[in-house]
């Protein structure tokens, strides 16, 4: 037992004196580190823009494994370097930053990946699901900012002149970081309305008068609020693409909750009237019907012809509305991101 514990001092004393002979100058020392912070905060930064620029996190969750491994390793290589000029500030600040790190990418980003498969079912869901992204983010960049601050004061302290190149890396997330912030707030506005329809359509296809109104009601109060809102969301850097894309849409949801839905729903109420008359004018032996019964239903039937043509004519119409706007409002939508993503 004693001859196994020497080993290990020993083994372990060997290694601090190796890296202590490999940083005799304050510049080998902070370039190690920034070269191993530099490669994962890097690796990072690709899976996260990734993700940012529509790619799906499922798709491309093998990537996540392979950085947070990335994360791991490069904080077990600094966390062994020796201390410099006797402080390891330094170096527990690039550690504790991979610490944060890694754990957003494993945990945080683990659970977005699971969001996101349902994201889209509901607007409080699709919210929950963005805002786990822009708190991700929001960590990575107050550890970034931690490293950042750190690396200036190692630099002031050991008279190195830092290269400013160095910070575009933070400079790039926090540019990403306002261009989600605009384009979140547009997204929720016009995904609101956009789900609010999709209940509006079900509603129709079980022909549900009383659904068909209420969430009829509920798509003219949200596309009207949200166009109210989007007033102050006009442009991002002088770029209106994504603003003007969702005030197409939300001046279509509006129009279809307030001039054209009123006008299918008569085709179900006088498809219920229909029934109706159907249904007495069965129960009526032909000897016995009148011409009275006959002109009433030969008339029910013309009207529910009328009120089906303007059904069908309307639905078309609708359909092919939606498709263009919301292919827009996709293209649009990646092509701001594109765009404005460093």
């Amino acid at each position: 037992m004693r001859f196994r514990k020497l080993a290990v001092i020993v083994s372990l004393f060997i290694s601090q004196f190796l890296f202590a002979q490999d940083f005799k100058q304050a510049s080998e020392y902070l370039s190690y580190i920034g070269e191993e912070y530099s490669r994962i905060a890097k690796d990072q930064w690709s899976y996260t823009k990734a993700v940012g620029h529509g790619k799906g996190s499922r798709k491309i969750d093998k990537r996540r494994l392979e950085v947070a491994q990335s994360i791991l390793e490069a904080k077990r290589k600094i966390a062994r370097m020796p201390p410099f000029n006797r402080t390891t500030k330094f170096r527990d600040a690039i550690v504790s930053s991979m610490t944060v790190r890694y754990h957003v990418i494993q945990e945080d980003y683990a659970k977005i990946v699971d969001m996101e498969e349902v994201a889209e079912q509901s607007y409080d869901q699709m919210e929950a699901y963005l805002l786990a992204k822009k708190l991700a983010s929001e960590k990575v960049q107050s550890a970034h900012q931690v490293v950042s601050n750190q690396q200036k004061i190692f630099a002031n302290e050991n008279n190195i002149n830092l290269i400013q190149s160095e910070t575009k890396l933070g400079e790039k997330m926090k540019e990403a970081s306002r261009v989600f912030d605009y384009y979140n707030e547009v997204y929720l506005l016009f995904f609101k309305s956009y789900k609010q329809e999709a209940y509006l359509i079900e509603a129709m296809s079980r022909q549900d008068i009383n659904a068909i109104e209420q969430n009829k009601s509920a798509l003219l109060n949200y596309s009207k609020d949200s166009r109210e809102k989007l007033k102050e969301l006009t442009n991002y850097h002088g770029d209106q693409s994504l603003y003007l894309s969702s005030r197409q849409c939300l001046q279509f949801y509006s129009e279809e909750a307030e001039n054209k839905i009123p006008i299918q729903m008569e085709y179900f109420m006088k498809k219920n009237q229909f029934q109706k008359i159907k249904s007495a004018f069965d129960q009526i032996k032909t000897s016995k019907r009148t011409q009275a019964d006959i002109d009433k239903y030969n008339n029910a039937i013309a009207e529910l012809n009328i009120a089906m043509e303007k059904f069908n004519a309307i639905t078309t119409s609708l359909n092919k509305e939606r498709s263009k706007l919301l292919d827009n409002w996709n293209n649009k939508s990646n092509a701001f991101l594109d765009k404005h993503i460093p």
